[in-house]
């Protein structure tokens, strides 16, 4: 407990620079660095390190549109975009999606990401927008001519918190509609944003279930101890159609 208590201080002065450099209401993964993030992230969990609202619907559009550009870019040209930031809105690190939907159908063509915001949100949405179309390891890379036959999301991330308490009663702090869930045990990994599980319609466990396949794993593994389960919210941006208008989901 001295040891936890003695690292706060340094992961609250690593906190404030950050935000200082314009990561806003988020924690950049460097408070890691502090030797404790567990017990600092307890010290923060009451805290609203996420606000809902953060970027207007233009913001937002102007996220998507920079996603698809990207895409379109590097489907004519093999190369990746280097488009400078307009706004320091965009400066600050983020984690972020880029989820793709074939059209009409919207099924899943894609969706890469960085769960924390090791990165400013402009080159985050550039990158993982390539490596959703190109990269996605489940399908094969967009061909030419398919981009006009997707639509693309971007979701915005707040930082993940890890969920403690009863494991029987985890799926009771999870928020469906709101939360975005990801387990972790060893080296498996696994991650559904928000808007996953209203879609599938499934409840907490299940989510909570199809998460841990997912990462490779049993799907009552989130019960065990050594299974970290964290959750985060979004705010979720999609054209209705491809190339279409931009409308805030969540």
């Amino acid at each position: 407990m001295k040891e936890a208590a003695e690292s706060l201080p340094r992961a609250a002065e690593i906190f404030f620079a950050l935000k200082k450099r314009g990561t806003g209401k988020f924690l950049n993964k460097a408070i890691f660095s502090a030797g404790n993030e567990q017990a600092f992230f307890l010290t923060l969990s009451n805290q609203n390190c996420f606000m809902a609202g953060e970027f207007s619907l233009a913001e937002g559009k102007k996220l998507v549109k920079l996603a698809r550009k990207s895409v379109q870019y590097t489907l004519a040209s093999g190369m990746r975009l280097k488009e400078p930031c307009e706004s320091k809105r965009f400066e600050g690190q983020r984690g972020v999606f880029v989820t793709l939907h074939s059209f009409p159908k919207m099924e899943l063509r894609g969706c890469i990401g960085f769960p924390y915001p090791e990165k400013p949100l402009w080159s985050s949405v550039i990158e993982a927008a390539v490596e959703a179309a190109f990269r996605d390891p489940r399908f094969p890379p967009l061909g030419a001519g398919e981009a006009e036959n997707i639509v693309i999301e971007v979701s915005v991330l707040s930082v993940p918190v890890e969920i403690a308490g009863d494991r029987k009663k985890l799926p009771e702090k999870i928020a469906v509609g709101k939360d975005g869930i990801m387990v972790k045990k060893g080296y498996h990994s696994g991650l559904f944003l928000p808007q996953v599980a209203p879609e599938q319609g499934w409840d907490a466990k299940t989510f909570l279930e199809q998460c841990c396949a997912k990462a490779g794993m049993m799907e009552n593994m989130w019960l065990l101890a050594a299974t970290k389960v964290f959750k985060f919210q979004a705010q979720v941006f999609s054209e209705n159609r491809p190339d279409g208008e931009v409308e805030e989901k969540m």
